[in-house]
């Protein structure tokens, strides 16, 4: 039984039948001129479009990279290189403190090489950003401001269409005291709102960034039923060259953001996996919600001392959950000998066992943070795979 959806999703049957030609039939690099070449750039083409309408934004405003956490970086540096040329000797960014590693390393890495300096912005017991702490937060230096839509451990969804508001408010009161010369014309659309949506993807109604009122967005296949190696950064209103520099140079594939030769197979899966996501969201929402209400219900039978860390506020995708008492990597091991996978928290940190930063923020004590299993599931959960977690729940909290 497979509870660690948020970890990496099957891919569906439906994407995998589409990107099987791009192995062995139409295998053609999209930058070759000759019939098998073209063909894979128009599947490329294609699929590019099918994102780019699903998401609402310009054919040109979805970069193709290999991962997320690739696509974070992208953002991140992309962005940084590109306000130094408008003027920022040293660019501030704000990330929440809740934020994947892959956005919260490379801020540390990039202030202690001396290019930034950066800030945590706080949350409060359930994971929701503390509105005010970012406004306190934003200065004439700030460039980017990173929050991620919904966590990847407690599946909390952050109020990003308020946090925008904030932002563009901070970036009018900029114009309004232009003309004191406080402000260049370049540093005005400073600062960008980065989210990373890779959890938001097929599980939130509100995933456009135009409505969201975010500039950059980082989506990922594998956690929508698509394969992996397939990621992309999102824009939306205003295009990549006034966002950010390159990022991978020599070549002019992704817009010459990216350069390299395209994942053509699992982009077209990516592309897929959207459009079935799609088309299945009400029905798959509706069933995720409700084996969540039966997990909740089942969990707190066998072990009644259980806390639960993921709010109401969160996607029905994902329970957290501590059990006092136990260690989370021995609980690890006796779901596993059930034949049940499950995590402790993001798989990026899984090997070393690390205590989560996301929970610690929260204000969880050690006992906590120290017994927590995630729990997630999606579409193609099966019931028979409830009813074998339902069975491993009642052997290994027997003794409770």
């Amino acid at each position: 039984a497979y509870f660690d959806c948020a970890a990496t999703t099957p891919v569906d049957p439906e994407v995998f039948l589409t990107m099987q030609p791009f192995f062995s039939e139409d295998f053609g690099n999209p930058g070759s001129l000759h019939a098998l070449g073209q063909k894979a750039q128009a599947a490329v083409d294609l699929s590019r479009k099918t994102i780019a309408d699903y998401l609402g934004v310009d054919f040109p405003n979805v970069i193709f990279m290999a991962s997320a956490s690739e696509a974070n970086s992208l953002a991140v540096k992309g962005v940084v290189a590109k306000a130094r040329t408008s003027g920022f000797e040293k660019p501030h960014l704000i990330v929440s403190k809740i934020e994947h590693r892959s956005i919260l390393n490379l801020a540390e890495d990039l202030a202690r090489l001396g290019e930034i300096s950066f800030d945590y912005v706080g949350v409060d017991a359930n994971g929701i950003v503390k509105v005010e702490s970012l406004k306190r937060l934003l200065r004439k230096e700030t460039v980017l401001v990173s929050v991620m839509q919904v966590n990847n451990e407690t599946g909390v969804i952050q109020p990003i269409k308020k946090l925008a508001r904030i932002i563009k408010e901070f970036r009018q009161e900029k114009i309004l005291v232009k003309n004191q010369s406080r402000f260049s014309v370049s540093e005005l659309q400073y600062p960008l709102f980065h989210t990373d949506s890779v959890q938001a993807l097929m599980h939130l109604e509100e995933i456009k960034p135009n409505e969201l009122g975010v500039d950059l967005m980082s989506l990922s296949s594998h956690k929508v039923y698509g394969p992996k190696g397939t990621a992309a950064l999102v824009s939306g209103n205003l295009s990549f060259s006034k966002l950010i520099s390159p990022y991978i140079v020599g070549g002019s594939q992704e817009f010459s953001f990216r350069s390299g030769t395209e994942n053509v197979p699992s982009i077209v899966g990516f592309a897929k996996a959207v459009e079935v996501g799609k088309e299945l969201h009400s029905s798959s929402h509706k069933m995720t919600e409700n084996i969540k209400a039966q997990m909740v219900k089942k969990i707190l039978k066998v072990f009644p001392k259980v806390v639960f860390n993921s709010p109401e506020t969160s996607i029905p995708e994902i329970l957290n959950a501590s059990f006092p008492g136990y260690q989370s990597e021995d609980l690890i091991y006796a779901f596993d000998k059930e034949g049940v996978a499950v995590s402790a928290g993001s798989a990026c940190e899984a090997r070393a066992l690390q205590i989560s930063h996301v929970l610690l923020a929260m204000g969880l004590p050690k006992e906590l943070t120290n017994s927590v299993i995630r729990f997630s599931f999606g579409r193609l959960t099966k019931k028979k795979e409830l009813d074998y977690l339902f069975g491993a729940l009642e052997k290994i909290f027997s003794k409770h």
